[in-house]
């Protein structure tokens, strides 16, 4: 379980609590592409589009904080093109405990070159995610495949 320190809880891809794959979709850890460590994405990486329930492959963080209230989730990702042409480019879902999964797109806007610079620069694309919880104590962050 990951442990707020400082106002902040830190998790890294690969110490996911627990994995839910599908017969034809599972998760796989890629060593050594992080910042700090490993990461992880889905494969096929032609998987088709998912919709969110139970069965959806998902990954779960089990984490322990010691305040409450409004806090933003900043998830890092290996930046990458919109290279199957969808105008939502490439997705994923977050959820903190049984809050609705909130659906994000990591590269809809690589058509824009300032963008794009950004992420190769840094050689990371960031997404923020804004959540809410009513009480310290365990929670869990449903990080969701989408596409």
């Amino acid at each position: 379980m990951f442990i707020e320190s400082d106002g902040y809880v830190s998790v890294e891809a690969a110490h996911y609590t627990t994995k839910t794959d599908e017969s034809n979709n599972h998760w796989k850890i890629n060593p050594n592409i992080g910042r700090d460590g490993d990461g992880i994405t889905t494969f096929p990486v032609t998987a088709s589009t998912q919709n969110i329930n139970t069965n959806t492959p998902h990954l779960e963080y089990d984490f322990y904080t010691y305040d409450s209230g409004a806090f933003k989730l900043n998830a890092y990702f290996s930046p990458t093109l919109n290279f199957t042409g969808d105008s939502t480019g490439l997705q994923y879902a977050v959820s903190i405990d049984d809050e609705q999964a909130q659906i994000i797109s990591l590269n809809k806007y690589d058509h824009d070159a300032k963008t794009w610079s950004d992420w190769d620069a840094e050689n990371i694309n960031i997404k923020a995610t804004n959540h809410s919880i009513n009480k310290n104590g365990k929670h869990t962050i449903k990080y969701w495949m989408i596409s």
